[in-house]
């Protein structure tokens, strides 16, 4: 799985809008994340990540949770 992180939505709007299959995931209760495939690979795609502890705190969550290939930081 890639993992697309971004401050705002703009940061993802591309990634956003080309995810197939969407399934949508609350993520520590406050972000919600949008999960799919682009290109036959599976995506997690999130925005709201402003803060370098809170985007750690995320992450880790995310790699606790699933099985994470590559992290892309927008």
């Amino acid at each position: 799985m890639i993992v697309v992180l971004g401050a705002s939505h703009d940061d993802i709007l591309f990634f956003d809008r080309v995810i197939l299959n969407r399934k949508e995931e609350l993520i520590l209760n406050k972000f919600k994340a949008s999960i799919g495939t682009i290109f036959n690979q599976e995506v997690l795609v999130i925005s709201g990540l402003y803060r370098s502890a809170l985007t750690s705190s995320v992450l880790t969550y995310i790699l606790q949770k699933y099985y994470i290939d590559l992290v892309i930081c927008v």
